[in-house]
C-alpha cells in the first residue's frame, strides 16, 4: 500500500452539504522476487484520524475484508464537513498484512465562511 494526498479545496463551514472524494488504495507492484505470503494483501480496516478528523468521515468502505493482489484496487469515499474556517486536515489510515505498516492518505480542505453573513464561530 503506497501513501498519497488528496485536497478538497473550500467548502462553506458548518453547512449541512459536505464535498466527496474517492481513495484509491492498490498495492505496489512485488519485487522481482516477492518474499514469500507476501501477496494478497488483506485490508482490514479503514480510519480516519489526524489534526481534524471529524470534519472528515468514510461515507463508503469497498476496501476493509479485501484481498488485493498487485494488478487490483479498491476504493474508499471520504466526506468533508468543516466545522470551522481556516485549514482542515486529517488522515485516512489503511491497515492490512503489509509488512511496511499502515499505509496513510492524507485529505485537506478549507472551511470558508459562507455567504450572506450569519456566521457565528
Amino acid at each position: 500500500m503506497e501513501s498519497s494526498t488528496r485536497g478538497f479545496g473550500n467548502l462553506n463551514a458548518r453547512r449541512s452539504s459536505a464535498a466527496v472524494c474517492d481513495a484509491t488504495v492498490s498495492p505496489p507492484p512485488p519485487r522481482l522476487t516477492p518474499a514469500p505470503r507476501a501477496w494478497p494483501r488483506l485490508v482490514s480496516s479503514l480510519s480516519i484520524g489526524g489534526a481534524n478528523p471529524s470534519d472528515f468521515s468514510i461515507v463508503s468502505d469497498n476496501c476493509t475484508g479485501v484481498w488485493l493482489y498487485p494488478s487490483q484496487s479498491c476504493t474508499a469515499s471520504v466526506s468533508f464537513g468543516p466545522t470551522r474556517i481556516g485549514a482542515r486536515s486529517a488522515t485516512l489510515t489503511i491497515a492490512s498484512n503489509a509488512s511496511a505498516g499502515p499505509a496513510a492518505v492524507s485529505f485537506s480542505g478549507t472551511g470558508a465562511k459562507p455567504a450572506g453573513g450569519g456566521w457565528t464561530p
